[in-house]
């Protein structure tokens, strides 16, 4: 335990000076922030779970509280095996996103910095995002690809790209053909 506050900025900048590993936070603080406001500005600052306690639970409650950032919720008189599991739920969950930013991390890296041309599309072939080696290869402006669908692209009369763009398309066609 790092510390108990009942009103809402003295929780916030005990949050901000100790860095706990979990926070327990009633909806209902003394102040001008309510628990729930306070667990909304660490949340923006901080990855910290936030395990919410309430005398009651109601509609109101539940639309005010944001689900993602949300790891649970105990009921008071809060009960010891209660405790024990809302507390190791959000320490697996809280693993697995940090699990899954380093994973983030490595693929950006990954991404970014490979040689070959990588395009990131929706179903439609819209572009949503490219490497640096889009821009670096078919001499676009940065920004500039993604105002295209990955069709339109293949067609677009940019003076550097042209030569690399008519490769690209005889690949793609050349697959077309072959698995059509």
């Amino acid at each position: 335990v790092c510390g108990i506050a009942a009103e809402g900025m003295n929780a916030l900048s005990l949050a901000r000076s100790t860095d706990p590993d979990c926070i327990l936070m009633d909806i209902e603080l003394e102040g001008e922030l309510s628990g729930i406001e306070v667990s909304e500005v660490i949340s923006q600052e901080k990855h910290i779970p936030i395990i919410y306690t309430t005398s009651h639970v109601d509609d109101i409650f539940l639309e005010r509280i944001d689900v993602k950032t949300t790891y649970g919720y105990l009921i008071k008189p809060i009960k010891k095996d209660d405790l024990y599991v809302t507390l190791s739920l959000a320490f697996k969950r809280r693993e697995v996103e940090l699990k899954y930013e380093a994973s983030e991390i490595k693929y950006r890296a990954l991404f970014e910095n490979l040689d070959d041309i990588i395009f990131y599309m929706d179903t439609d072939l819209n572009i949503l995002s490219v490497n640096q080696a889009v821009y670096n290869i078919l001499n676009f402006k940065v920004d500039e690809v993604t105002k295209y669908s990955f069709y339109d692209l293949l067609y677009q009369e940019s003076e550097g790209a042209q030569i690399t763009i008519e490769l690209i398309r005889k690949d793609i066609e050349s697959m077309i053909v072959s698995n059509g």
